[in-house]
């Protein structure tokens, strides 16, 4: 009987828990993060529905202007139905200057969906461990600026990595049919 009373209580304290992540889940790792509008927040924060992940700097000129306007035109090639399940999460590479109140400006500025995009500002000690998760380089310059991948990486609900996407220039069939495909699976 204590047997059976110690399994129910398992399963009832696992379903408590929420499914249980794949090894291979980037939200395995757990960190959390201050949005744009300055909440705390989980680096999961899109769990459950598909995402496209990188990262960028606000102070950026060139290429995270380019990135950002390139997350913005897969949206658009999405259906209505995918489009709103996805969530776009851009995290720092510049967390001393990409406070929520700068992360906030640029998302303002470029005109994004504030409920399904996060501009996130890590620890700066996180940083490094998250473009690794990502597959991400980055090196900070002399004069401040980064030098950095514009990768994007397109999540499953669950957190595993299903396409990337390496520059704005590259084909984004791949990424496009495999958030159409996590969306569907998804509903």
């Amino acid at each position: 009987m204590k047997a059976l009373i110690a399994a129910v209580w398992m399963l009832g304290s696992a379903a408590l828990a929420g499914p249980t992540l794949p090894p291979d889940s980037l939200y395995q790792w757990e960190g959390s993060m201050k949005d744009q509008r300055g909440n705390t927040v989980s680096w999961s924060v899109g769990q459950g529905r598909p995402v496209l992940i990188s990262m960028f700097y606000s102070t950026c000129p060139y290429a995270c202007p380019m990135l950002i306007s390139s997350i913005k035109h897969l949206e658009k090639k999405l259906t209505p139905q995918a489009r709103a399940q996805l969530v776009v999460v851009l995290v720092s590479m510049d967390p001393v200057r990409d406070t929520p109140e700068a992360n906030r400006r640029m998302a303002v500025a470029h005109g994004v969906d504030p409920a399904r995009w996060h501009f996130l500002q890590p620890e700066s000690r996180d940083v490094p461990e998250i473009a690794a998760l990502l597959g991400m380089t980055y090196r900070q310059n002399a004069d401040g600026s980064f030098g950095h991948s514009m990768q994007v990486t397109a999540l499953a609900p669950d957190g595993t990595v299903i396409a990337k996407r390496g520059t704005p220039n590259d084909e984004p069939a791949e990424l496009l049919a495999a958030v159409e495909r996590s969306a569907k699976a998804g509903r």
